[in-house]
């Protein structure tokens, strides 16, 4: 048997909240679980909305990164959060659960430069 030597990975408590950002991925974990680490974590950084939703997209396991339009959709930050959370059929949100049904029908606009 080969033993490869174990890596030893930074602490998230000695990385700043922007770098432990781009390094959160949802991996094999449900997309709950990465939603609840990326909220908390996207709220200790100064980032605009636009470079939020690309970090989310960018972490996320590719079956579901490919349903989500990019950055520059003219939705916040809760509403693409909770997009990626209903193609996988999640009753999960991020968003006030009193503001009504999300529509899965909505289709995306995006920015033209």
């Amino acid at each position: 048997i080969l033993r490869l030597p174990k890596i030893q990975r930074l602490s998230d408590q000695t990385m700043d909240p922007a770098s432990r950002l781009f390094c959160l991925h949802q991996g094999n974990r449900c997309i709950e679980d990465y939603v609840v680490d990326f909220c908390e974590l996207c709220h200790l950084v100064n980032f605009n909305d636009v470079a939020l939703k690309d970090i989310f997209r960018a972490g996320l396991s590719d079956p579901i990164r490919s349903g989500l339009p990019g950055g520059k959709i003219h939705w916040s930050l809760e509403q693409y959060i909770d997009y990626a959370l209903l193609l996988v059929g999640s009753s999960f949100t991020v968003g006030i659960a009193d503001e009504g049904p999300r529509n899965p029908a909505v289709t995306p606009h995006t920015t033209t430069s």
